[in-house]
């Protein structure tokens, strides 16, 4: 029995509460899908619209003014560091047709700033501002100048009176952009195009560049096309051109499949040179990999070679990059902790290596298991401590916060049984937590998940694992995003060898296993971390400010690096290699993608909406837009696809960043899916501030849709974020602390564990099959669990008592637990037969505010549910599309075959035809019936499942030639008998009806059509 950390239950959470124990904790940030709260049922997505309709826009009429506070001074010495440094714009106050627009900015030491690529395209050629060496962070600070000459002005100003600031007015014709120096941020106009609707709107987050309706000619653009070669000539930094450091949208780079790209999504055209710039870009690198490393197949084992190695005649290899280093060192148990024996020989490009032959009887120098320290001497002065960032094996004493690392080298090394299972058309996930996998108050173990979890995780049907934690993180409630060592398996929950054997049980089992992987930032620990590993702040990471994350408290890697790009591509081919992972779940997509992170911040410009990111183009290219961390996600995509056929890419991005999921030949990212995160904040959304009642049928459809058209996604109604302390599972939101004493199922259920299992299987089922191309489940979630997750830590007395998944409920018979594992079970395999998620997207005839019924169909299966808390409803009428045929006929009229002569008679009905028709009519209409009948596969409302029995599951549902709701045929049911004679007439039946009880969802299946299954 664990001791619970609290006072007593807790029973409900915080509504803002925010976490200070995880210094992860991501900021609230809404996304493309989440922030059209207010849609309506007949909204649809911009990404699915056709290819002929008007773009979305936040902003609709003829006429747009921009309402910019320019700030005139802003004194660098007010600023704290964290905080956004307004523009310096400076106007001439004789600025009439001669006037001279200076706009400084200060640039952060060590920095990378890009003006918009809309103004590059303007221009003709793309500038970077780029340190001259990696010293630049000594350089000062000091204001950078651009003056941009212009001969007929694009705006009137208005001196300001205070002299602090003026308003900017523009036409909507016109366009202006300045840039905003906070992270590379940019204030932007607004323009029009000539259908009269805005391209783009008024965006602090994204640079957008104007298109004049009609013959109207940007003053602006035509300026810029005349001044393609303006250079600014900041302190310690310089100017360069495309030609030296990237891709020119001039030189003609051929994007493989580009155009299919474009024939998707037609509102990528505008944005045609960013997309074919960022492939160059990638191009380049692939090409520089071939040509200095001999392809990437070479490049991405080095592993094998940095870090320690014993090699075949048991000397031993030591090989590190410590650029800023003056000497390294070796030491540990093998010399007695000797600092000076054993020297690194300095190389080339910051590399050291050290050579140790065998021992007298040809052991190895240094031993498995044994303990080991790199030295680092700086040019400072400084002596430090380090682990290889390359460690396999690090381990923490009982007596010490500081890891230590141990050479892994194993006798007896395990070996792989198993191949690996083939890539799935339905991809179901379930997301686990190997060390709390145990009901029990402690770590649990990789043997406990092998031998106690994955035959659960087999039989609730799931193909895939996504394993959280597993690389080294010193900070057991940072849940795995505060990364030490990037290249060792977790060793609170055991040895390497034995999460080898987890993971080739699981492919004996026919599950893929998945690696969250955090690439996107990393610890600020040095000792046992890569932080300041050769004495400065940028061997693996940006310097300075940029190199920190404004939120999560860690670093962040840079990309641009060659021997960091070395680092990280090793990285995934050696979880894939060494432990056999089949892919990757890529943590924190979007802090990766963009210089702000997508943290929202406060609007610099007058008349934009507070949320994150609203779907708008201008978001997605740009100045804002970190090109580095993109072009190392095509990589990382491109490189992993060549090598392993079926290997799964699962990018964690909350922006709608375009292309993220396209093949990286078409000019995409090359993820396999996207996470649709925007859906469990939705569900908990609705559980905190809407009564059943008011829930929005047409809100919840659109949030469910509402994704890139051909862009994959995971769906998911909730995953760890939600479960985290500060939060509630779902399970609890819906019923609380009745879960603590009415959960039997010994006792009849009261209203609120009624109402809870009903909503809890609806809500999955319909995220399962409206909400995406695959399906996830965070571990225990299954089966309700209740309360939240909490790791142990000061503030919960170090406490187990919620880092724990209590299996235990699921295993006592008598708790309704177990009825809602049984669903989700049922529910997967329903799936596994008719494959809904590898379907096209689903067609929603049904969203009725009123009646609270959603109905859609998917993959030749029609789901209907019942979403009032009170109305159930009999003679429900539901549109279906047209199925297939079937090889075969039926048997003849005189057959006791009721529900054929019933459809007949009432097909004739239908068609207004009389019963006295011809045999053959008949018979042509009995097939007709028979490729039309559905029956109940999965229902919502089965005793089994914690319901409560009110459909009969031997009634047939047959579809008529009756047109509704925009579909060929509709359907209802009939349990009814009627006769046949041998003359081959019917008797008349009553009127069959359907009936959906309330808060009941069913699953119906043409029996007649081969699934594949």
């Amino acid at each position: 029995m664990c001791p619970s950390p609290g006072p007593g239950p807790r029973t409900s959470a915080p509504t803002h509460a925010t976490s200070p124990i995880y210094p992860r904790g991501k900021a609230r940030v809404l996304s493309l899908q989440s922030s059209r709260t207010g849609a309506g049922e007949d909204t649809a997505p911009p990404c699915r619209k056709p290819p002929g309709s008007l773009p979305y826009s936040d902003f609709s009429g003829s006429n747009c003014r921009l309402l910019a506070v320019l700030t005139r001074a802003c004194p660098r010495q007010t600023h704290s560091r964290s905080s956004a440094r307004l523009p310096k714009l400076i106007f001439d106050q004789n600025y009439r047709t001669n006037a001279s627009l200076m706009i400084s900015f200060y640039h952060r030491a060590g920095a990378n700033h890009t003006f918009d690529s809309s103004l590059h395209s303007l221009c003709g050629r793309r500038t970077q501002w780029e340190p001259h060496s990696s010293e630049s962070a000594q350089l000062a600070r000091a204001p950078r100048r651009l003056a941009l000459q212009q001969s007929t002005s694009p705006a009137a100003v208005a001196p300001s009176n205070s002299g602090q600031s003026a308003v900017c007015e523009l036409s909507p014709t016109q366009s202006s952009a300045w840039l905003c120096p906070w992270r590379d941020t940019v204030l932007a106009g607004k323009a029009e195009c000539g259908e009269g609707h805005f391209v783009n709107g008024i965006q602090c987050l994204g640079a957008v560049s104007g298109r004049g309706g009609g013959q109207e000619r940007d003053p602006l653009k035509g300026f810029l096309q005349q001044r393609s070669s303006v250079r600014a000539q900041p302190l310690g930094a310089r100017l360069l051109s495309s030609a030296e450091n990237m891709a020119d949208p001039g030189d003609n780079v051929s994007v493989p499949n580009f155009s299919s790209l474009l024939q998707t999504d037609p509102y990528l055209k505008p944005h045609e040179k960013d997309l074919e710039r960022r492939y160059g870009l990638f191009q380049k690198q692939l090409t520089l990999l071939e040509e200095a490393e001999g392809g990437f197949d070479q490049f991405t084992r080095s592993y094998e070679s940095f870090g320690a190695h014993r090699l075949s005649d048991n000397s031993m290899l030591f090989r590190e990059w410590a650029p800023a280093a003056e000497a390294v060192f070796l030491t540990g148990d093998f010399n007695g902790w000797d600092k000076f024996s054993h020297p690194y020989k300095k190389k080339q490009f910051g590399k050291w290596e050290l050579q140790l032959p065998p021992k007298e009887d040809n052991s190895p120098a240094v031993a498995h298991n044994s303990k080991l320290k790199v030295v680092v001497h700086t040019k400072g002065g400084e002596r430090l401590y380090r682990i290889s960032p390359w460690a396999t094996y690090v381990t923490k004493p009982s007596t010490s916060v500081i890891y230590d690392w141990i050479f892994w080298d194993p006798p007896h090394p395990y070996v792989r049984k198993h191949p690996r299972p083939r890539k799935p058309c339905s991809l179901r996930i379930y997301e686990a937590h190997v060390g709390i996998a145990s009901p029990e108050c402690k770590v649990a173990s990789y043997s406990n998940f092998t031998h106690n979890v994955l035959p659960r995780i087999k039989d609730l049907g799931y193909n895939c694992i996504q394993l959280m934690a597993i690389m080294e993180h010193a900070y057991y409630a940072s849940f795995g995003y505060q990364v030490t060592s990037f290249f060792s398996a977790s060793s609170r929950y055991g040895t390497p060898e034995e999460l080898k054997e987890l993971i080739d049980v699981a492919h004996s089992l026919g599950i893929m296993v998945l690696l969250d992987v955090v690439h996107s930032h990393a610890s600020k620990n040095t000792e046992d971390g890569l932080n300041h590993f050769d004495g400065s702040d940028s061997c693996f990471f940006h310097g300075g400010a940029r190199g920190e994350h404004p939120v999560w408290d860690s670093r962040l890697f840079n990309y641009s690096s060659w021997e960091v790009l070395r680092f990280l591509l090793s990285n995934l081919r050696w979880w894939i290699d060494e432990y056999g992972f089949d892919g990757f779940r890529f943590d924190g997509v979007t802090s990766m993608l963009y210089h702000h992170h997508g943290v929202v911040v406060k609007r610099l410009v007058l008349l934009c909406s507070e949320s994150g990111f609203s779907g708008n183009y201008a978001e997605y290219f740009g100045l804002h837009v970190d090109e580095d961390s993109l072009v190392y996600l095509m990589l990382a995509n491109h490189i992993l696809h060549m090598l392993y056929q079926d290997c799964i890419t699962i990018a964690e991005d909350v922006s709608g960043m375009p292309t993220l999921c396209r093949p990286v030949q078409e000019g995409g990212c090359g993820f396999d899916y996207r996470l649709a995160m925007a859906i469990p904040d939705k569900w908990i959304q609705i559980l905190k501030e809407f009564k059943d009642e008011e829930w929005n049928m047409g809100n919840i459809v659109y949030t469910l849709t509402n994704r890139r058209y051909s862009e994959k996604c995971i769906a998911y109604a909730e995953s760890h974020d939600q479960a985290l302390v500060g939060d509630k599972t779902l399970a609890f939101w819906l019923m609380d602390k009745d879960m603590y004493t009415n959960m039997s199922a010994l006792i009849p259920m009261n209203p609120v564990i009624d109402r809870g299992v009903q909503l809890h299987k609806m809500i999955r089922l319909l995220t399962h099959g409206l909400g995406g191309e695959g399906y996830l489940n965070f571990m225990g979630n299954e089966f309700g669990h209740p309360e939240w997750l909490d790791f142990p830590r000061v503030g919960n007395s170090e406490s187990y008592h919620y880092a724990r998944r209590q299996f235990n409920l699921v295993d006592t018979d008598h708790l309704r637990y177990w009825q809602l594992y049984v669903f989700d079970r049922d529910m997967n395999r329903t799936e596994a037969k008719y494959g809904w998620l590898a379907a096209a997207p689903a067609y929603v005839s049904t969203k009725h505010e009123g009646d609270k019924v959603i109905v859609f169909e998917r993959g030749d299966v029609v789901f209907v549910f019942n979403f009032h808390p009170t109305n159930s409803y009999s003679s429900y009428r539901v549109a279906v599309g047209t199925p297939g045929k079937y090889p075969y006929l039926l048997p003849p009229l005189t057959s006791p075959d009721h529900d054929v002569g019933l459809i007949q008679y009432r097909l004739c009905r239908a068609l207004n035809l009389t019963w006295n028709i011809s045999a053959l009519t008949r018979n042509i209409l009995a097939v007709v019936a028979q490729w039309l009948r559905y029956r109940i596969k999965l229902d919502s409302d089965d005793l089994e499942y914690g319901g409560h029995g009110r459909l009969d599951h031997n009634t047939d549902f047959f579809t008529e030639p009756i047109p509704f709701n925009e579909r060929a045929n509709s359907m209802q049911s009939t349990s009814l008998s009627f006769s046949l004679s041998s003359s081959s007439s019917v008797s008349e039946p009553h009127d069959p009806q359907v009936y959906i009880p309330c808060r009941t969802a069913v699953v119906l299946a043409n029996e007649e059509i081969d699934y594949g299954n």
